[in-house]
């Protein structure tokens, strides 16, 4: 069961509902007790299962999500309260790194001096093995657009302020150029 709640006047919602079964304890995500992926987003379509993505094109828009796995024997909670302090995107293209848009370097900077502002606070807990999606990184926001190429992209994400940052595995993708364009 979902809760939500309102977050500097941000809708937010919170998992809140623990199974009688679960310990009395539930500890807070670590690098011990997690491991994340990254993946593409998939597309709501209304009816049925999400689809996957397609093939990205030039011009697309570049969504992954950021997947936790409870790898302990207790339920971890995920806090997930801003994109730019808890994460740090690397994208290579032909294997050399590629940018933040100047706008996001700035943001960066000052999240790392604890002067940036706190955009939303929301949780997931997690049964032991159990995953879910705890943030959606978009390209886009972070980088001028995207050519047509190979690219590979990595995602460390920490889960507080000050906390070790973990990394997700390389995930490769192609971007086609875009016959509408």
């Amino acid at each position: 069961m979902a809760t939500m709640f309102c977050f500097a006047g941000v809708p937010t919602i919170t998992q809140t509902s623990i199974p009688m079964h679960w310990p009395d304890k539930i500890v807070f995500a670590s690098v011990e007790a997690v491991q994340i992926g990254i993946v593409p987003h998939e597309r709501k379509t209304g009816k049925g299962p999400p689809t996957p993505a397609p093939p990205f094109k030039a011009g697309d828009k570049f969504i992954f999500d950021l997947v936790v796995t409870n790898i302990s024997h207790v339920p971890v909670r995920v806090m997930i309260f801003d994109t730019y302090v808890q994460n740090r995107p690397q994208l290579l293209m032909g294997g050399q790194v590629l940018s933040y848009r100047e706008e996001i370097e700035k943001v960066v900077k000052a999240s790392e001096h604890g002067t940036g502002e706190m955009l939303r606070l929301a949780n997931i807990v997690l049964a032991p093995n159990e995953s879910g999606s705890a943030e959606t990184v978009i390209l886009n926001d972070w980088y001028h657009p995207l050519e047509p190429g190979h690219y590979q992209l990595t995602v460390q994400h920490r889960f507080d302020e000050g906390d070790k940052w973990i990394a997700t595995p390389s995930y490769s993708f192609e971007v086609f150029p875009n016959p509408n364009n």
